[in-house]
């Protein structure tokens, strides 16, 4: 069944793209696309997909600007684009990528457009998600002195990763760091609206804190690395995260795109630990297919 549903999610993408090849200007298909990218998502929790979704809908986006353009629209009127959809549902994927400002345009964007999609409930949960994070990472998770020594000696003082150097937070560059990796212990886990990412607060040798944010592995993960556990992570991606309403309150976080690259406790993850094909998405308007219509009920394709 699993096999089934894998060959399905490769269909429906291989069909969007044969549809686009027949007309690479056609909005629509570019749509379709995105929300095939989407569908799969939630199968494979993968970045990979995210990227894939955030594409196609921006070159939708750009297509239907296009096209309003030749037929003597604005090119480059943001609401040249008349599908609320795409931009809830692209604000959607900004979310999942913790690419929170880019998520509260999208929401604005659409609620524009259709006032009764919940994009500003949306928003005001970011605000406070960032908010809460801020803090507790400002505040290294309300802990005394003496119990931040006590997890700060849990962190082994020496170890090494093939060709590459351990650093702390501090000496981490924003963005990828290639030759580098950080050794760090679980404070505490973060409790979200969705399952993806699985995050993490992570304490330093330092006792510096940052959340870590996983892809590609199952919600349970959240359950099973437990408090006190020593996280290595391997070329880590530093992600400084905030929004444009609380600039002072912000965040550093490591994005750990490829689980792999990740170990708990000197062991890699088990292979349980990784996303399997169980789907449930959420979007609005159509999903596959071009028959359904723009609408702002919620949609739940289930497998």
């Amino acid at each position: 069944r699993l096999y089934r549903y894998r060959v399905r999610l490769e269909e429906s993408i291989s069909l969007a793209k044969k549809a686009i090849a027949l007309d690479v200007s056609d909005s629509e298909s570019w749509y379709i696309l995105g929300n095939a990218y989407m569908t799969t998502f939630f199968s494979t929790f993968s970045t990979s997909d995210l990227e894939g979704c955030l594409k196609a809908y921006e070159k939708s986006e750009k297509m239907h600007k296009l096209g309003s353009s030749s037929k003597g629209g604005a090119a480059d009127d943001k609401s040249s684009c008349t599908n609320p959809d795409l931009y809830y549902n692209r604000a959607n994927v900004h979310k999942f990528y913790e690419q929170f400002q880019e998520a509260i345009d999208g929401y604005r964007n659409a609620k524009q457009l259709d006032p009764h999609l919940p994009g500003q409930d949306e928003i005001d949960n970011i605000h406070r998600f960032v908010k809460k994070l801020s803090k507790l990472v400002r505040t290294k998770n309300g802990l005394k002195a003496k119990k931040l020594l006590k997890f700060s000696a849990q962190i082994p003082p020496s170890v090494e990763i093939k060709d590459s150097k351990r650093v702390e937070l501090k000496q981490l560059e924003i963005g990828e760091n290639k030759d580098k990796f950080v050794v760090g212990t679980m404070i505490a886990p973060v409790t979200r609206s969705e399952s993806v990412p699985v995050s993490f607060i992570v304490m330093d040798k330092n006792t510096d804190m940052f959340v870590v944010s996983i892809y590609g592995v199952i919600a349970s993960l959240i359950n099973d690395i437990k408090v006190g556990d020593v996280l290595f992570i391997n070329k880590p991606i530093l992600r400084k995260i905030s929004v444009k309403e609380f600039k002072e309150r912000s965040y550093p976080c490591i994005m750990v795109p490829n689980a792999a690259t990740l170990s708990v406790n000197g062991h890699a993850l088990p292979k349980k630990a990784f996303a399997k094909p169980v789907v449930r998405v959420e979007t609005y308007g159509t999903a596959l297919t071009k028959e359904g219509k723009i609408a702002s009920n919620k949609n739940k394709i289930k497998s």
